[in-house]
């Protein structure tokens, strides 16, 4: 069924993708895959295809898009996640982990409630330093990474009125 996202036209039917081609192809929509997405479909006249393993999440929309409701409301362990397990771990008496990984447009962070941890700043000029000195790599460092974690970042304070439920 086509869908209208963001002004641009969506499907969630492969067949509608069949003889068509595009500019760019992002094979899984996760977090960076649709972020990288969404940078290369500002381009004027650019075409880009997201490839994704698991469904839209249309179903469960609500968990999805209400940040900590999928980890409260549990999509780990569900048609939505890869369930993948570690390896045994000696730490952990030797039994294996489970490590959710989101099978689900927006990857892990649908299924996870949305949290992230940002590195860093040794973390991120460590990124610089491993580039050793290549075009581009200033890019990586600490300085220039900020504006870019500060664009995904957004914090909405609750409003008034849901404050005084929980006080």
């Amino acid at each position: 069924m086509p869908l209208l996202r963001g002004g641009k036209r969506s499907t969630t039917d492969p067949t509608q993708l069949s003889g068509k081609t595009f500019d760019f192809v992002v094979v899984g929509g996760g977090t960076a895959g649709l972020a990288l997405a969404g940078r290369l479909a500002e381009w004027t006249n650019i075409t880009v295809a997201v490839i994704e393993a698991g469904g839209d999440g249309t179903d469960v929309r609500d968990q999805i898009t209400v940040p900590g409701m999928s980890y409260l409301n549990g999509l780990t362990k569900t048609a939505y996640d890869w369930a993948y397990s570690t390896t045994p771990q000696p730490n952990a008496g030797g039994n294996p982990l489970s490590w959710p990984r989101g099978k689900v447009l927006g990857g892990s962070s649908a299924i996870n409630g949305g949290f992230w941890c940002r590195g860093s700043q040794p973390e991120y000029d460590a990124w610089n330093t491993l580039q050793n000195g290549a075009t581009g790599a200033e890019d990586w460092g600490w300085t220039r990474m900020q504006a870019s974690i500060k664009k995904a970042e957004t914090f909405t304070p609750m409003n008034d009125a849901d404050a005084a439920r929980f006080s």
